[in-house]
């Protein structure tokens, strides 16, 4: 800012108007974001104005936390949380248009000086609809036509986004602006930029007001992403096109330097020159001595994004999680960068100058740490001479590329807290991003090398083993972890399938596509006698959960193409997606290999593989384990065997020198392993949990004396003995924990409730739930004493079965009035905290046409339920006790085949409800299933031209291990289809469908009549 003792201003209106209505930078100026302050200070002092609503806001309308329970038939399927990246959106129908008319109503109502209202779509898809564009702008016209006639003026936006980019054949409302989703760097090739220009076209045919929404990311990007001259281009060409916002995600990285505030200056005025831009800020910035410095700096870096970057595999599918445009970069052009930043600080003069200098070569430093410890790409060596030349050059160099991906870390933690450098978008979130500094590949070409060329030793394994005996503690450790690798096994489980009949556990179906599928197959293998055939058409594959550690991962596949067809489209890909403490996979975070084509294996064995790092963490999210893919694509049938996959782990490349590892079970209620302990080495950071066997592994642990200290929350903590660990040694200590701790109660209902309703609780471990009188002593003894006591045909009490974290519904059916409580009991006996006293009161609720209907009455069979008559002779139902849904028992249906329980009962023609719960057990996989049928009965009980009604069934795999609700609404006709004869009964049966034998518990089971 220039510094002036007297300021003349000229007498005069002078009256400025912004080319571009809206102005908005993401997310430096969006409501809520404190901790950027800085960053909205500067965008209020250029100009910034978020004026048009059209963000992605669906997902705030129609949240599952509000209506996930009360209109299920909202959602494709109920989302499991708010937010918007959670891949769903509403149904598209009159019901969900009426529910937002309402909603945006009472907005404006609540906010009249409000002016617009975004209807955009959600983030990553899921719609209800199979193609949804139309149908989707047909429901916003709908929308807001109706709100205009309370709210008369107000505008509304959406999103050209994904499923819903491309225009509808129909014009929309007038009062709707429509921004068009791209990255306009993009335009830097002729062929995609006049793609989207037919795109917009067709918008501005459809559309009154058309917007553009951009990705101007400074970060994730790796090195100074400026494009400025096209950026100029592009703002010149939406003025002449009549575009009236700009919205662009920048998520800045400041040490681009001019390009944020060129854009905002363009986005006011594209007719300003922007070379002129370019050097006023450049003046400003650093003084003129250093300016042209930082001219020649970013000159460079836009020379490679706009024409260098073109010889980039990353060009074709560009990505700002792909970081492989990098390996254009030179070490020596990073050189050069650093010199002109350091003159650029040498010549600035003025405090705040060389502070801003000083600031953009800091940033800089991050750049050059990403380049310099960038896992470049290499190639297997091809003989013993290019093998010991790899070992020489990565065991000599490694550390200082080590010393660089720490620096790159480092940094990103230290911007974190500085309101300037911050990255809002950090490479940390993301895997692909983050890496150590071991060049992978190399690694693992060396290790596989040694492996396959000399498996009982030679030149380059002689070479390894004197380096990790040798003086230079870099070469040594790089040495120790090629040993390690070289020795680790094989993590998979079944890995050539010579195990299983048609699946080959514990392999499962990863994200596959219905029409692509596979099965084991013998006869056809590279090793044993079987392998994986993967056919049809499509995307997905295999997958399998693993234990991994931190460190190098390495996954191999064999795979032989028999297709007549293979096109160079058809592809394999490896994939190891990172999973948290509950085995859910970690948004964003798959470890993937390179493509390998279908081609290659046609008629012989070819290999993919997969060099990469699994990290201790994305973002703060620990990576507990992995699942192992095998993607397979094409867009026409195939068929590929796949075998003798392997996927190797040594853990080593967040090892330090020295380290041991610590291994073992722990136990815990009857010494049954434990899952889902946490295991620490006491004192430090290193700690994982255990896996479904109870066992851990904790690498990276320092040689000395140590003790372990394992948590549960359903256990008191354990310190273990002490144990000693030597240097690089494997150590076994197994745990034994103690249970004295209560279950938690929670999810219980207050208030009155009516006999016959069923009183939902949740407990925080395994064990029972019991509904007992609230004068019962909270004592063991007492609570399973007062759960049977039934006077007559009166219950005082009941129970069922609680699994962690799942509602358990307790039954009143038949209850005396009176006050009760619930308890939770774990599988010690521990008792939790009683509930708050619960009123069951009379009368109680409409029965249900069903007798019998959850099966509490009978012995092995249940009362007034049979075997349907069109069952199969492998299906087979009987009823049990300490499995159900609501009370004490269900019915357990087994075996292969068709059919199951069923009963026979009047009804009345017209609207009805059948509802069941069901609850698999685990095992089952593949397309096993559950309904219900209807078989239409006349007065005298015959099925008149097999007359029956199917609903759609609902897959068992969705209920392994807790109970599922499943709902139909049926119409009953007056008569048989096509004759005069009455319907006057139904037999009602229990459908479970399956080619391989399932256990299924059926509960519950009623038909509701109005």
């Amino acid at each position: 800012m220039p510094q002036l003792t007297t300021l003349l201003v000229p007498y005069g209106d002078i009256i400025q108007e912004p080319a571009f209505k809206s102005r908005v930078f993401s997310p430096i100026n969006e409501e809520g974001k404190s901790s950027y302050a800085v960053q909205n200070m500067w965008s209020e002092r250029n100009r910034m104005h978020y004026r048009d609503k059209f963000h992605h806001n669906l997902y705030k309308m129609f949240p599952p936390s509000k209506y996930g329970i009360t209109h299920p038939e909202y959602y494709p399927v109920v989302p499991k949380d708010d937010t918007v990246g959670a891949g769903w959106q509403p149904c598209l129908t009159n019901a969900t248009a009426e529910e937002a008319i309402a909603i945006i109503n009472a907005y404006f109502t609540e906010h009249p000086e409000e002016t617009a209202y975004s209807l955009a779509v959600n983030d990553s898809g899921g719609f209800c609809e199979e193609n949804p564009k139309e149908i989707y702008y047909h429901w916003v016209n709908q929308i807001v036509e109706a709100v205009l006639l309370v709210h008369p003026g107000k505008q509304f936006g959406v999103l050209a986004y994904q499923d819903v980019k491309p225009a509808p054949t129909f014009a929309l409302n007038p009062n709707i602006v429509v921004y068009i989703t791209r990255d306009r760097w993009n335009w830097t090739d002729p062929a995609r930029k006049a793609a989207d220009l037919l795109l917009h076209a067709d918008w501005e045919a459809v559309a009154s007001r058309v917007g553009w929404y951009d990705y101007l990311n400074g970060t994730p990007y790796l090195i100074p992403r400026i494009y400025n001259h096209l950026m100029a281009d592009n703002y010149e060409l939406a003025q002449d096109l009549g575009v009236v916002g700009q919205y662009a995600e920048l998520y800045p990285n400041w040490g681009e330097g001019p390009k944020p505030w060129i854009s905002a200056k363009l986005q006011w005025n594209p007719q300003l020159d922007v070379d002129d831009l370019a050097d006023e800020w450049y003046t400003r910035a650093v003084g003129a001595a250093a300016a042209p410095y930082l001219q020649d700096y970013y000159d460079h870096w836009e020379n490679f994004w706009t024409v260098r970057v073109k010889a980039s595999p990353f060009y074709a599918s560009p990505s700002s999680i792909r970081p492989d445009y990098i390996e254009l970069v030179t070490a020596e052009e990073i050189e050069d960068s650093r010199q002109l930043l350091e003159m650029a600080v040498a010549l600035s003069q003025t405090v705040k100058q060389k502070a801003r200098a000083n600031m953009l070569l800091r940033a800089f430093e991050y750049f050059e740490a990403s380049v310099l410890s960038y896992p470049q790409a290499t190639t297997p060596p091809s003989d013993e001479t290019e093998a010991l030349a790899m070992l020489e050059q990565a065991a000599g160099t490694f550390q200082e590329r080590l010393q660089m991906g720490e620096k790159r870390l480092a940094l990103l933690e230290e911007f974190k807290t500085d309101p300037v450098l911050i990255h809002m978008s950090s490479a940390l979130s993301k895997s692909t991003l983050v890496w150590s500094g071991y060049n992978v590949d190399e690694f693992w070409f060396l290790v596989n090398y040694m492996k396959q060329q000399e498996p009982s030793g030679g030149p380059v394994t002689d070479s390894a083993v004197q380096l990790s005996e040798g003086f230079s503690p870099s070469s040594r450790e790089y040495a120790q972890l090629l040993l390690n690798a070289l020795a680790s096994s094989n993590l998979i489980v079944n890995p050539s399938f010579e195990d299983g009949t048609d699946q080959a556990p514990p392999w499962s179906v990863y994200k596959t596509t219905e029409t692509r599928s596979f099965s084991r197959a013998e006869g056809t293998a590279q090793t044993g006698n079987a392998s994986l055939l993967v056919e049809g058409t499509g995307w997905g594959g295999p997958g399998q959960i693993i234990s991994a550690a931190a460190g190098f991962a390495n996954m191999q596949v064999s795979y032989r193409t028999v297709s007549e067809v293979v096109y160079a489209r058809d592809v394999i890909q490896l994939g190891l997606n990172l999973l948290d403490e509950n085995g859910e996979i970690i948004k964003k975070s798959s470890v993937r290999s390179d493509i390998f084509p279908l081609s290659a294996g046609s008629g012989t064995w070819a290999t993919a593989y997969l060099n990469g790092e699994i990290p201790e963490k994305i973002g703060s999210v620990p990576v507990k384990k992995v699942q192992a893919i095998v993607l397979v694509e094409s867009d026409h049938p195939v068929e590929v065997y796949l075998d003798d996959v392997k996927v190797y782990n040594p853990g080593g490349s967040s090892v330090p020198s020295g380290t041991g590892t610590v291994t073992g079970t722990v136990y815990g209620i009857g010494n049954t392993p434990l899952s889902g302990a946490t295991v620490t080495v006491t004192g430090s950071v290193y700690g994982v949990t255990t896996d479904a066997q109870g066992n851990y592994a904790i690498a990276g642990v320092s040689p000395g004396n140590h003790t372990l200290t394992v948590t549960h929350s359903g256990y008191d903590d354990v310190v273990s003995a002490g144990f000693q660990l030597a240097k690089w040694e494997m150590k076994s200590v197994n745990v034994f924990m103690i249970d004295e701790i209560p279950p938690s109660l929670s999810s219980v209902p207050a208030g009155p409730v009516s006999i016959g309703a069923k009183i939902t609780a949740t407990s925080s471990e395994n064990g029972m739930l019991y509904l007992v009188p609230s004068s019962t002593a909270p004592m063991l003894a007492n609570i399973e004493a007062a759960a049977v006591v039934t006077v007559g045909s009166t219950v005082y009490g009941t129970r069922t079965s609680a699994k962690a974290g799942v509602g358990g519904a307790l039954n009143t059916a038949g209850f005396a009035a009176g006050s009760y409580k619930v308890y939770a009991v774990d599988a010690a006996g521990n008792v939790s905290s009683g509930s708050a006293a619960i009123e069951v009161e009379s009368p109680p609720l409409a029965a249900t046409l069903t007798l019998n209907p959850s099966f509490e009455s009978g012995t092995s069979s249940a009362t007034s339920w049979v075997l349907s008559s069109n069952t199969t002779l492998t299906r087979t139902f009987q009823r049990v006790e300490g499995t159900a849904y609501s009370g004490t028992a269900s019915v357990l249906v087994s075996g292969t085949g068709y059919g199951g329980p069923s009963q026979t009962f009047n009804v009345q023609p017209g609207e009805a409800t059948v509802k069941l719960r069901y609850n698999t057990a685990p095992g089952v996989t593949g397309n096993a299933n559950i309904g219900i049928g209807l078989y239409l009965l006349n007065s005298a009980g015959v099925n008149v031209n097999s007359t029956a009604i199917k609903p759609a069934q609902k897959l068992l795999t969705q209920s392994i291990g807790a109970w599922g609700e499943a709902s139909w609404d049926v119409t009953i006709p007056t008569k048989f289809p096509g004759t005069n004869i009455d319907v006057k009964m139904v037999r009602l049966v229990v459908l479970v469908y399956s080619l391989t034998p399932v256990s299924v518990y059926a509960d519950d089971v009623e038909y509701i009549s109005p």
